[in-house]
């Protein structure tokens, strides 16, 4: 196996940190700017074709991003190296190999199956929403949880994308002059991700549970079924087209593009026949995602609120010139 396709394995990480700044090639800092460039537009990166460029250009990518402090990069960058490594992963015939170099216990158990530890297992799958994850959904052999080949790389993309958020997460203070040429362009790059990631403008007239939902799918945060469903039917009935609901979904740790558009699809009713509404007020706080303000008072389903809140905002500009 090309232990070089995965920059992140510690012991390569600790071989090419150590090259001195005189002997990094143009080309090795040019790559860890559009590595994390790709990751901000794409949601994933591009390995180079050599292994080496890929290991350093990796390592000087982590050290602009942590140097930014950016929550929503360190999140992003994070789950984009996740995701490409997955897709190297899944069909990995030594992803044990990777499993032991992470540390992650995974043992084969025949051809296409494998097994893990129950307490690794709730570990690492703990943040996954879908229900297939839950652990009633699961077969359990002598407190091993099987899985496919497929799923190990889902549990191991994971681990990866944890292990390098916290590793950006670690302040850098000072960092070398070269990449500091880079910074300004990149933060640039990512105010126009986060202002065009989704049209609708977030905050004025949508209501709060909407705005959290929107916030944690945009961070690169698995949210559950209940809050898809919310946002989903929400942004519908707020006339949002199929692509712009799908565009939002893609920062997701999970996005599937045809499930998603499927589901979008079943739930605007162009596959169902029936468009369903946002859960109502009660439901939203029976799910614990409701989180009042001002503009709640007397709405029983989100799709008021705009509705609303515009009617007293003009109440309240009479009420001015009246006064005035």
């Amino acid at each position: 196996m090309t232990l070089f396709k995965y920059p992140f394995l510690p012991k390569l990480v600790e071989k090419y940190s150590g090259i001195p700044i005189s002997e990094l090639s143009a080309r090795e800092i040019n790559l860890a700017k559009e590595r994390v460039i790709e990751s901000i537009r794409r949601g994933v990166v591009s390995y180079p074709s050599d292994y080496e460029e890929n290991v350093v250009s990796y390592i000087l990518a982590m050290i602009i991003v942590a140097s930014i402090g950016d929550q929503y990069l360190r999140r992003r960058y994070s789950l984009a190296e996740a995701k490409t490594a997955y897709r190297y992963l899944k069909d990995e015939e030594d992803i044990l190999e990777v499993a032991r170099e992470i540390g992650v216990d995974v043992k084969e158990r025949n051809r296409g199956s494998f097994t893990i530890p129950l307490w690794e297992y709730l570990k690492l799958s703990k943040t996954i929403r879908d229900e297939r994850w839950k652990l009633v959904n699961r077969t359990l052999i002598n407190g091993n949880v099987l899985l496919s080949r497929r799923e190990v790389a889902r549990l191991l993309m994971e681990k990866i994308r944890s292990e390098i958020e916290e590793k950006v997460s670690i302040k850098v203070e000072n960092i070398p002059s070269f990449l500091e040429n880079w910074v300004s362009e990149i933060k640039l790059e990512l105010e126009k991700r986060k202002k065009s990631e989704f049209k609708g403008r977030i905050g004025g007239r949508i209501p709060p549970c909407m705005i959290r939902i929107m916030e944690r799918i945009k961070s690169g945060e698995n949210v559950s079924h209940q809050e898809r469903f919310a946002i989903t039917s929400y942004l519908i009935g707020r006339g949002k087209s199929i692509e712009e609901v799908i565009s939002l979904f893609s920062s997701s740790p999970d996005f599937d593009e045809k499930k998603t558009r499927y589901q979008v699809l079943h739930i605007s009713g162009e596959i169902s026949g029936k468009r369903y509404s946002p859960p109502s007020c009660d439901k939203m706080r029976t799910f614990g995602l409701c989180y009042m303000d001002e503009g709640c008072k007397g709405i029983r389903n989100p799709l008021q609120y705009r509705g609303v809140k515009i009617d007293r905002e003009r109440r309240s500009k009479k009420q001015s010139k009246r006064e005035g």
